[in-house]
């Protein structure tokens, strides 16, 4: 399993742990998806920066006090 923390997470607690069932079912999602080719290296990086992206929108959501966006 893998840690991942962007920026100014420095605390585990506030990491996202990847695990191995995570990696294959984006990679399977990947192969399924355009990538007949892809690894599990692939699926690895995908996560990492889906989960980046996901960190960031959240922060601006939240600096722009909408919140309530977030759990849509």
């Amino acid at each position: 399993m893998k840690m991942i923390y962007s920026g100014h997470m420095t605390k585990k607690f506030q990491g996202y742990e990847m695990t191995k069932k995570d990696i294959a079912g984006t990679l399977k999602y990947l192969q399924t998806h355009g990538r007949p080719n892809a690894t599990k290296e692939d699926a690895t990086i995908y996560l990492e920066e889906k989960q980046t992206t996901a960190h960031l929108v959240a922060h601006k959501l939240v600096k722009d006090g909408k919140t309530d966006e977030i759990s849509k």
